[in-house]
């Protein structure tokens, strides 16, 4: 991983946010495979704004579904 790859910030934030080791936070994994409710979900993301330093508007919400999403959504969005 590159110090561009939010990936590992990524798992450490759901890792955090789930109870679960970061190592079972991998790309494929779905958020609701960690049992996160609606407002753990919301909380979550107000982490992801927090670190990486940008809004995340809330229809995009619903598109990021998977780990893999979201680390290519902050990408994308980093530019």
């Amino acid at each position: 991983m590159t110090d561009d790859d939010p990936s590992r910030r990524i798992a450490e934030l759901i890792a955090r946010r789930a109870g679960v080791p970061p190592e079972r936070v991998r790309p494929d994994a779905r958020l609701v495979d960690f049992g996160l409710d609606s407002v753990q979900v919301t909380d979550l993301v107000m982490d992801l704004e927090e670190a990486f330093g940008f809004a995340i508007p809330d229809p995009d919400i619903a598109d990021l579904e998977t780990i893999g999403d979201i680390g290519r959504y902050v990408r994308k969005r980093r530019g």
